[in-house]
């Protein structure tokens, strides 16, 4: 915690912390002095609270260490051997806690590990007789309490309930019951836990990507914390439901928190993970390429992860796909795409996947990618003065529409425009029925 006196450690030196200066509406900022090692010289400094704690070489000096985000793709590091340890360590917790060690609750409950009927100390002590018998060396209770531990460390709360009785945690089950009725039935393909939850012909319906699933899935959870729920009641409104956000906001002056400030770091640990090589082009997936100087000397190189087959791992934003991270040997490393000049205007990776869809590819991978960074650089309707010409050239024929685009798009890279024109469409030669039918029309409309 920073208050005045607190000696910190930024920027390679060390600084006290001089004052605090709170605010409202902005950013809190925090006043450091130290001593130049130069001229020994007093100096006073200030910096934005987030700006501190954004880098990672900001920490308070003789303090507890800072809290880090967990890396995500920490299990895959390790060797198989220690993945599999890992699990049977958990089967082991699972069994101590609730009597059952499958997560499934199908496996039959051994006494001495029975909740009913036992305290957790003797199960803790159980267990560790069980593994020692098994030859596992230096296996205690305490050994058994150590494990359990570690979940809490992480911030994982432990409370064991019987196997198979849905009762004993109804707000766990209450929400999978609301995800089923407001959300999954409502899904194409949906088919119920039952026959006759079963609709006709649920086999034909057309399904979702995984994707557009996700997408969907995170608007239903902002409506699900602004839809009123009738068990979310306050004292003094007893017969008004509140919505999630309602209850939140009316409980956290009581009840308090302590933020967790994130680094930089933190950030991009809990972006989604992808394990991909680094080639001589750099780094690719879904048709775009990564590269930057940082990456020399990983090229064509391993990484070590066993468990990925030497792959490197990269965190990248969905929502922001003109950038990655790669974890190098010194840690994340920022790695451009190399269109990134190329398109002015934001785009999301679902957008970059729909442009994949709609547009066939017909050269090599890197004209195809160039391709798609054009159209995804478009300004949305650019096209749309175009309209009447471009439904004269093509009737409305979606093949015949697509050609044209693509073809057109093509001319504009090579001549270095980047932006298709009348012009580009104009020197595009379609099929011969479409052709007829564009001169056709040209003579009844010849102002088109």
């Amino acid at each position: 915690m920073l208050r005045p006196g607190t000696v910190v450690r930024y920027g390679g030196r060390e600084w006290t912390v001089a004052g605090i200066e709170a605010s409202s509406t902005s950013d809190a900022r925090i006043w450091l002095s130290g001593t130049e090692k130069k001229d020994e010289q007093d100096t006073l400094a200030v910096f934005g609270l987030a700006e501190l704690l954004s880098d990672a070489s900001f920490e308070p000096v003789g303090g507890p260490p800072r809290l880090r985000v967990p890396q995500m793709g920490l299990l895959p590091t390790v060797s198989e051997g220690e993945q599999w340890r890992a699990f049977e360590l958990e089967r082991h917790v699972r069994e101590v806690e609730t009597g059952c060690p499958a997560p499934d609750g199908t496996a039959s409950v051994r006494p001495e590990y029975d909740p009913a009927s036992t305290t957790l100390a003797p199960r803790e002590q159980a267990k560790a007789d069980e593994l020692a018998a098994q030859g596992w060396s230096d296996v205690s209770r305490a050994t058994v309490r150590r494990w359990r531990a570690a979940c809490e460390s992480l911030g994982i709360s432990l409370q064991p309930f019987p196997p198979a009785n849905g009762p004993a945690k109804g707000h766990v089950e209450r929400p999978f019951g609301s995800i089923n009725s407001l959300f999954c039935q409502w899904l194409p393909g949906y088919t119920g836990s039952n026959v006759s939850e079963r609709g006709s012909r649920v086999e034909q319906e057309p399904l979702w990507t995984m994707a557009e699933l996700q997408a969907l899935w995170e608007e239903f959870l902002v409506y699900g914390h602004h839809r009123p729920h009738a068990g979310l009641r306050h004292p003094l409104m007893p017969k008004k439901a509140l919505t999630p956000n309602q209850m939140w906001a009316a409980l956290l002056p009581v009840a308090g928190y302590v933020p967790v400030p994130l680094s930089s770091d933190d950030f991009v640990e809990l972006l989604p993970v992808r394990w991909q090589p680094i080639t001589d082009a750099g780094i690719r997936f879904g048709y775009r390429t990564y590269d930057g100087s940082c990456l020399n000397g990983h090229r064509g190189q391993d990484s070590g992860v066993r468990a990925q087959k030497g792959l490197w791992e990269v965190h990248y934003n969905p929502y922001d796909p003109v950038r990655i991270w790669v974890r190098l040997p010194e840690g994340f490393r920022e790695v451009a795409w190399i269109h990134t000049t190329s398109v002015a205007l934001p785009f999301t990776h679902h957008v970059w996947e729909h442009i994949c869809k709609v547009v066939e590819r017909t050269g090599s991978r890197e004209e195809y990618e160039a391709e798609l960074a054009l159209l995804a650089h478009h300004r949305p309707g650019t096209l749309v003065r175009h309209a009447a010409y471009i439904h004269l050239r093509t009737g409305g024929v979606m093949a015949s529409l697509s050609l044209l685009v693509r073809e057109a798009a093509i001319r504009s890279i090579l001549d270095g425009s980047l932006a298709i024109t009348k012009k580009h469409l104009s020197q595009v030669l379609l099929d011969v029925q479409a052709t007829n039918a564009a001169r056709a029309t040209l003579r009844q409309r010849p102002g088109i």
